[in-house]
Parts: structure tokens; C-alpha cells; sequence
């Protein structure tokens, strides 16, 4: 059980720091900036419910998620 939620943990924490790269991509064309630099937020709170896992601490991983699901709604509406 303990490997499956390192591995869990590892790929959410890669796809969170990829999704975080990506929006500083975008923020830096002057066309995309303000699009880049919610996109970047967005995922900071994906790397504390990562770190959340990883570290099997239920707190950080259920404020990150909260987190997580209140900044995608926000970014869509």
C-alpha cells in the first residue's frame, strides 16, 4: 500500500509541477500573461495535495485538494 501512494503521490506531484511550468510558458508571451499566471496558481495548490501523499499527512492532502477544486472553479467561471 505504502509504494502505490509514493507512486500516486510522484506522478500527481510531476503532473502539478509540469501543469506550473507550463503556465510560467504562457505568462511569458504578453498575449497569454494573465492566462499564464492563473494556470501557474492553479496547480500550486496540486503540489501541496502531492506533497500531501507523499508524506501520508491527511490535513495537507484534503486542504490541498480543497484547494485544488476551489481555484478550478474559479478558473472556470
Amino acid at each position: 500500500m505504502g509504494a502505490i501512494l509514493t507512486v500516486m503521490g510522484l506522478l500527481l506531484l510531476l503532473v502539478a509541477l509540469a501543469g506550473i511550468g507550463l503556465g510560467i510558458y504562457m505568462a511569458v508571451e504578453p498575449k497569454t500573461r494573465a492566462s499564464g499566471k492563473l494556470f501557474a496558481i492553479w496547480w500550486v495548490p496540486g503540489v501541496a495535495a502531492a506533497s500531501g501523499i507523499l508524506m501520508r499527512d491527511v490535513v495537507t492532502f484534503t486542504v490541498g485538494s480543497v484547494c485544488f477544486l476551489i481555484a478550478g472553479a474559479v478558473m472556470v467561471f
